[in-house]
C-alpha cells in the first residue's frame, strides 16, 4: 500500500479477519519501516488483537463507510438528552426501544460467532455503555474496539483501554474523514441541478403573461360591515339591570361560606390527628426500606468493583499471552 500512515494501517488491521491479525500486523510494520516511518511502525507493532466480542462489534460497525452504528448513535443521543433534562416519560419510552435495538444487534452478531451466553452479555454491556456515554459511543462506532465495555448504571464509562488508539486521536481522525467526504460530495454537482439549470434560465427570461389580466379582473372592495362592538351596545345596556339582580343572591351565599368553613375545621380536628399518626408510621416504614435499599446498593458496588478488578487481571493475562505468542512466531 503506497502512502501508508497510522490511520490507514489501523483501519486495514482491524477490518481484516481476526485470525489473520498477527500476520497482517507484521506485514504492515514491514511496509512502514520500508517507508522510513519507524515511529509509526513501532506504534502499529504494539496494537492489540481484539477479543471475539470486540471483533464482532467492529464487524458490525464496518458494514458502514466510514465505520458507524447509526441506529445506536441516534438512540444514544436521544437517551442522553432525555437524561440531561430528567425527562422520565421519554426515558421510559426509550428504554423499550433500547431493549429492542440491543436484541437486534445481538442477533446480528450471532453470525459473527457470538453465540454463548457470556459473550452475548458482554455485547449487551458494550452497547449499553455506548448508549450512556458519548465517549463510549465513539469507541464502539470506530471499528477499532479491542476490549468490550461495561456500564453499571451510574458513573463514567472507562474507555482508556478499550480502543486501538487513544480516544482523542480516534475522534480527530473520524472528524477529519467525515469532513473530507463532505468536501468531496459538495464538489460534485447533482443530476437534478444540472437538469434544472436550463429551465431556470428560461423561466427568468420569460415575462409574467397574466399579470395585467389579473389586475383588470381584480374585484372592487366591498363595503366594510359595522363593527360588532357598536351593534352589541344596546343589548349590553339592556342586560345590565338583570346582571345586577342575579349578583345579589350570589353575594348573600358567599357571606355564609366563612361560617361553614369554620364549622368544618372544628369538626375535623380529631381526623387530622389520626392522619398525622398514620403518616408518621408510613414515613418510618419508608425510611427503613430506603436504608435497606442503600445497603443493597453498597453491596452491589463492592461486588462490581471486585468483578472489574478480576476482569482487568484476566485482560492483562490475555495480553501477556498474546505478546508471548507473537514473540514465538
Amino acid at each position: 500500500m503506497d502512502g501508508l500512515d497510522l490511520n490507514s494501517a489501523v483501519d486495514e488491521l482491524y477490518s481484516g479477519d481476526p485470525a489473520d491479525f498477527v500476520a497482517t500486523r507484521k506485514t504492515l510494520v514491514s511496509r512502514l519501516r520500508e517507508q522510513g516511518d519507524r515511529d509509526i511502525a513501532k506504534t502499529v507493532g504494539a496494537l492489540r488483537r481484539p477479543t471475539a466480542v470486540a471483533a464482532a462489534v467492529n464487524a458490525l460497525a464496518r458494514r458502514h463507510e466510514p465505520p458507524a452504528l447509526p441506529e445506536l448513535e441516534d438512540l444514544g443521543a436521544r437517551m442522553r438528552a432525555a437524561q440531561a433534562e430528567m425527562d422520565t416519560t421519554a426515558l421510559k419510552e426509550l428504554s423499550g426501544e433500547r431493549t429492542r435495538l440491543i436484541a437486534s444487534l445481538t442477533k446480528d452478531a450471532e453470525s459473527l460467532g457470538i453465540t454463548t451466553a457470556g459473550a452475548k452479555e458482554q455485547l449487551t454491556q458494550t452497547f449499553t455503555a455506548a448508549l450512556a456515554s458519548q465517549d463510549a459511543q465513539d469507541v464502539v462506532s470506530s471499528g477499532q474496539l479491542v476490549n468490550p465495555l461495561s456500564y453499571s448504571g451510574f458513573g463514567e464509562v472507562k474507555v482508556s483501554e478499550a480502543a486501538a488508539l487513544p480516544l482523542r486521536d480516534l475522534q480527530e481522525a473520524r472528524l477529519a474523514e467525515l469532513a473530507q467526504r463532505e468536501a468531496e460530495r459538495s464538489k460534485k454537482p447533482t443530476r437534478s441541478a444540472e437538469r434544472d439549470e436550463p429551465g431556470r434560465e428560461e423561466a427568468e427570461q420569460k415575462p409574467p403573461a397574466k399579470k395585467q389580466e389579473f389586475e383588470q379582473k381584480k374585484p372592487e372592495p366591498e363595503a366594510k360591515p359595522e363593527p360588532a362592538s357598536k351593534r352589541a351596545e344596546p343589548k349590553t345596556d339592556a342586560a345590565r339591570p338583570q346582571m345586577a339582580e342575579a349578583a345579589e343572591p350570589k353575594t348573600a351565599q358567599e357571606s355564609e361560606a366563612p361560617e361553614k368553613a369554620s364549622s368544618a375545621a372544628e369538626s375535623g380536628g380529631t381526623t387530622n390527628s389520626l392522619d398525622a399518626t398514620e403518616a408518621r408510621a408510613v414515613y418510618e416504614a419508608s425510611l427503613a426500606v430506603e436504608q435497606q435499599a442503600l445497603a443493597a446498593v453498597d453491596a452491589a458496588r463492592a461486588a462490581l468493583t471486585a468483578a472489574k478488578e478480576h476482569a482487568a487481571s484476566a485482560t492483562e493475562a490475555r495480553q501477556a499471552a498474546e505478546d508471548l505468542l507473537d514473540s514465538l512466531d
